[in-house]
């Protein structure tokens, strides 16, 4: 029997059965527009600009309805026959809505288009001076045009990323999907079969060090046993991606990255600077935390084991009662919007066969209330990552008023509203515990928790850059796995020991196949988190509607420009620097319990 409640009411979207009426009804508008989008002209009246402008924008929405409902499904049901129907059909609707992007954005920028007379620069700024809420958009169109290929390559490359580049990272999750672990989880009895690495994780975060070497051990093992699979599909995403940089005459791989983030490539050469020079304070936890394991050193299968030998679980239900209650101390619209999503039903949250790892928040348009996948398994860490979500979730809430077109912020804006909420968490929780263990345990977490999101995130955009550099000069799985090993020796230097089967760990970064170079908004989004967090606690209630303000941007601003009016230059290394002051004060509350 179904438990109630498991699993998200993707009916709000639309039925299963309706899909096929929803997929013909826009595929066939969208053919409209695209003969409509074709016809523009650069004396086009105002009103009417602005007519095709919001027709697309609603059409895009729509066609984010069909899209987001189809990942949603499969999301919940991979290797289903239903799943890649639904999958395959949309494909045919992101190629329309590429297509018609393509010239719309191509004729906004002044290219030549076949057939299209060109848009000079005094009409331009006159049609442009009638939408003001897309100025930011109509701004950065401009600046993307020296990066643009003409509109028939353009639509080569889109149908390329849609009919193989797609397909390929679908091979990747369907192969990994496939992965069976086996732990011991006694010294007799036969091992224990987990069919999912969320499940996993618990026993990698076992009390009992055999458990976690074990769970560790199954995981690089399937790993290994599958590098050349996993290679060959991630050396051919990094070479499509080195390509594209260079025909565009990006300055380099992350340029291409930076540029889609609004961040220039010194911020984020500043950034990863400043974490790389820090790596010392973990090394000092690490050592820190062997000591409290009686352990001359921490072994890498160590580093997320728990202080107490029991760790505290919490019901699905107590988690969700105590993250809503600190959202409403916070703000009651904060609350009120997480509130809705769980009222929605919008949340997918038992880990189970036919569903993806991990966690997410999915904005499908204005419309709707974000959807969220979780995997609960009733830890503290499981409790944050809730409320990590459910900020990605309010983020969406606060942003929707803006056209779609400028609706979801930068990417090293994404983790801004989910680190913060998540710091909300920690600290209440640090305040309620008495017990000296348990708070000297939840401490010893969120170190761990913040060297996974800062360190562990900044060494994993160091190796990416090395693999960008290396896999189109040539090299094997073995020689990229040695160089992901080198740069986690560096990582950790002599605070913890390493076995060299960790040199399979890296096809386990799933964002370095999916995204590259995403994981610097990690490293971004959790520094910027707690020197925001660390203005509340100095200006209480009058933060919030700054904090508030910056969430209801979206991306209709530059990230610097947005966090320059509160004060913070991102270009700055002593503001990132303060950042790592607070990690350093938790460090010395450890040190001091230990």
């Amino acid at each position: 029997m179904k438990k109630k409640g498991i699993t998200w009411r993707l009916t709000d979207v639309m039925k299963e059965s309706d899909f096929d009426i929803f997929h013909k009804n826009i595929k066939s508008r969208l053919q409209d527009c695209l003969s409509s989008i074709s016809n523009l002209t650069p004396e086009i009246k105002e009103k009417d600009f602005k007519k095709e402008i919001a027709l697309f924008s609603k059409l895009l929405e729509e066609s984010k309805r069909v899209c987001w409902f189809a990942e949603l499904y499969s999301d919940t049901h991979i290797n289903q026959d239903r799943s890649s129907y639904f999958t395959g059909q949309v494909k045919e609707i992101e190629i329309l809505v590429h297509d018609i992007e393509l010239i719309l954005t191509s004729w906004l920028m002044g290219l030549k288009i076949k057939g299209m007379k060109r848009l000079d620069d005094a009409n331009a700024k006159r049609l442009f001076k009638v939408m003001p809420e897309l100025k930011f958009f109509f701004e950065n169109l401009k600046k993307k045009r020296k990066f643009t290929l003409s509109e028939k390559i353009e639509r080569i490359i889109s149908r390329k990323d849609t009919y193989l580049k797609e397909p390929l990272l679908e091979l990747y999750e369907m192969l990994l999907n496939d992965f069976r672990f086996e732990v011991k989880t006694t010294r007799t009895g036969k091992p224990k079969v987990i069919n999912s690495e969320d499940e996993l994780f618990v026993f990698i975060r076992s009390p009992n060090p055999d458990v976690r070497r074990s769970a560790y051990k199954s995981l690089l093992g399937e790993y290994k046993k599958n590098i050349n699979k996993l290679y060959t599909i991630y050396q051919s995403l990094v070479r499509d991606w080195n390509d594209n940089f260079k025909i565009r005459k990006y300055p380099s791989p992350i340029s291409f990255r930076n540029f889609e983030n609004f961040v220039e490539d010194e911020t984020v050469k500043t950034l990863t600077k400043v974490c790389t020079e820090n790596r010392f304070i973990y090394q000092e936890y690490f050592k820190l935390k062997a000591r409290e394991l009686k352990q001359k050193k921490l072994r890498r299968y160590d580093i997320y084991a728990p202080i107490k030998k029991k760790e505290k679980k919490y019901t699905f239900k107590e988690s969700k009662r105590k993250v809503l209650e600190v959202f409403k101390e916070f703000d009651l619209g904060f609350y009120k919007n997480a509130r809705k999503i769980f009222d929605d039903n919008h949340i997918d949250y038992h880990p189970r066969k036919h569903k993806i790892s991990g966690a997410y928040s999915l904005s499908i348009n204005s419309k709707f209330t974000p959807y969220i996948l979780l995997n609960y398994t009733g830890t503290t860490g499981a409790m944050l990552t809730m409320a990590h979500e459910l900020g990605h979730g309010v983020h969406a809430m606060y942003s929707k008023k803006h056209s779609i077109l400028v609706q979801d912020e930068p990417l090293p804006l994404a983790e801004t509203a989910s680190t913060f909420s998540e710091m909300l968490m920690f600290e209440r929780l640090l305040d309620e515990i008495n017990d000296k263990d348990e708070k000297k345990s939840l401490l010893f977490d969120r170190v761990a928790e913040s060297f996974s999101t800062i360190s562990r995130q900044n060494y994993f955009i160091k190796f990416e850059l090395l693999a960008h550099e290396l896999i189109p000069k040539g090299i094997s799985a073995e020689e990229l796995s040695n160089i992901y090993l080198k740069t986690q020796l560096e990582q950790f230097g002599n605070s913890v020991s390493m076995t060299n089967e960790f040199k399979y760990e890296w096809p386990y970064l799933s964002h370095i196949f999916w995204s590259p170079f995403y994981c610097y908004a990690y490293n971004f989004g959790d520094l910027l988190s707690l020197a925001l967090y660390s203005i509340y606690k100095e200006e209480g209630t009058k933060f919030v509607k700054k904090f508030t303000k910056i969430l209801a941007a979206g991306g209709s601003e530059k990230p610097s420009i947005l966090l320059n009016k509160i004060g913070i230059n991102i270009n700055s290394e002593k503001f990132w620097q303060g950042s790592f002051q607070i990690i350093q004060s938790w460090v010395n509350l450890i040190r001091e319990m230990t």
